[in-house]
Order: C-alpha cells, then structure tokens, then sequence
C-alpha cells in the first residue's frame, strides 16, 4: 500500500513569489517505482456544454455534449528519486517520508481567474462549472512501471499584489438640443479592488423631460473559446444609482461606487483561450422616453 499526500502548503502564493510545502510518502512494503515526480503548471481553461439533439432507435432527445480545452502558460517540474531510499533499484523501501519543496513564480505571472464559482466540493464527473479558468496546479506523482501511477493533485490560488483593474475616460451620451444627454467623469485615478469607483456626473435636459436616475455599473467580461466555439460571460457586478428625479434643465453632482477587495477582483488579463477585462456602462432612464445608453472598457494601466 502507497499514500500520497500534499503537507504545509500555503494558502495562496504570488506572481514572482513562492509555493512551498512537502509530499508525504507512506509506504507499508518495498514498493516498485520509478520515481517520484512533482510539478506546477498553470493552465487556461475553457469549459463549455452543448446541448445536441440524439436520435436513439424510435427516440429522439438532447443531451449535454461537453467541451473542454486546456493551454498550459507554465509548467515547472522537481525530480525527487533522490529523496527516497530504495531497497535496490526499482523498489522503495518500507517507511514515512517527508519531501520539502520549493517553486518559485515568475514575476509576470497571472493571477488565478474564474469565470463561475467552482463548487468547496465538486462532483466526480465535473469539477467546474463551464466558463474560463486560469489555475496553478500541484501534482505529486509516484512513477509505477507498468503498473497504475499514484498521483496526489492540489490547487494554489494566485492572487496579484497590486490587481490595478483598469482607468476609465470620460464617457456619455453626446450633446442633443432635442434630447436630455449626460457625461460621466471619473476620477484620474487607477481603480483598485477595496477603493471607490468616484467622479462626477453633468446632465443637461433641454426639452424638461422627466429624468429618473443614471445606472452606473462595473463588471468583469470574459471572452472565451473552447474548441472553436466562442463565448462570453460577465461576473462580478457592481452597481450604484444617481437619482435625478426632475425635469431640472442641468444636473451635476459626484457619485462613488465601492468595490471589494477579494480574489474575483483581478486584473485585465490577455491570453491564448480567453480574454478577460473591465466595462463600465451608464444608462439615464427618462420616463415616458427612451433610455441612454453608454458603455467602454477601462484601459489597461
């Protein structure tokens, strides 16, 4: 009998920082290997599920067709043979033994991403939710020739120690004599996960119609593709109203927005499956007209 397991790993690590922990090795006789093999990799995942109609004998139906592609961004390896005794040389002798390690992550990195929320206990059959992922993956692997590999795999989020999400420009509807228009201004600033999304606002109402509020939203959109088959989902949002409330000529004022700081909040990320960035949209609801509407991406800073 072979156990693998993984030991004192860290709860998240970095870009440019550090993985440490150990492999645990238990083996109850000598046992036959060829080695012990451990790896990082990081990967891009896409996940996807379509639904097909089936046509059975007399019976037609749908089912779930499920797509998935994977692009490994690292991938990072340590051979340990040397740190396990063998009785001679295929056979590990009989004992516990504990491996330290160490991985150390480029600077440039990206940070963990996902697209859905991946269940605390997934499914055999389907670990994640279809969407796009990046993830950092451990593997311990006890080499058995000819024979089945035991193999130990853990997650290690990633997270940026700066996930600076983008800067907006000023944007609005233009300027109409016959229709009420706006401009959002935010700040100069960078927007960054725990701080507000702040500026100011100007409306003007020429004709005196009856102005509601203005919409203001954030949300991360992912651009994603799995074999082909192209997507996009939007998560998280965050929204705050601007009440207006009149048919007042002009309007100006300052709203803020507060973000969290938490691991959804990364920044844009550009890679070979998916694409992943910030859009701020505006929307001046006129009673009894018609709404408009204004969306942009936040820069890259």
């Amino acid at each position: 009998m072979v156990e693998l397991r993984f030991a004192a790993l860290p709860e998240y690590s970095w870009p440019g920082g550090t993985i440490e922990g150990e492999v645990d090795l238990e083996v109850d006789k000598p046992a036959r290997s060829r080695d012990l093999v451990l790896t990082l990799k990081g990967q891009e995942i896409t996940q996807t599920e379509e639904r097909e109609s089936t046509v059975t004998g007399v019976q037609s139906g749908q089912s779930l067709n499920p797509r998935q592609q994977e692009v490994d961004f690292l991938g990072l390896s340590l051979d340990l043979h040397d740190a396990l005794p063998y009785t001679d040389e295929g056979h590990v002798a009989p004992g516990t033994y504990r491996c330290p390690f160490t991985f150390q992550l480029p600077p440039d990195a990206p940070p963990s991403i996902a697209s859905s929320i991946v269940p605390a206990q997934p499914s055999f059959w389907n670990a994640r939710p279809a969407g796009a992922y990046i993830e950092y993956q451990l593997e311990a692997r006890f080499v058995v020739p000819l024979w089945v590999d035991t193999v130990c795999r853990a997650r290690i989020p990633v997270f940026s120690t700066r996930r600076v999400l983008g800067a907006l420009s000023p944007m609005g509807s233009p300027p109409d004599p016959n229709h009420p228009s706006f401009v959002i201004v935010p700040d100069p600033k960078p927007l960054l996960p725990g701080s507000p999304f702040e500026g100011g606002y100007m409306v003007s109402n020429p004709t005196g119609k009856s102005l509601r509020v203005i919409e203001l939203s954030l949300r991360r959109l992912f651009e994603y593709s799995v074999r082909g088959l192209r997507r996009s989902e939007a998560a998280p949002e965050f929204t705050c109203e601007i009440e207006l409330g009149g048919r007042e000529p002009t309007y100006q004022g300052r709203f803020s927005m507060p973000l969290p700081n938490n691991a959804s909040m990364t920044g844009p990320w550009q890679g070979t499956l998916l694409r992943s960035y910030w859009v701020a949209k505006a929307v001046l609801e006129v009673e009894l007209g018609f709404s408009h509407t204004v969306e942009a991406p936040l820069n890259p800073v």
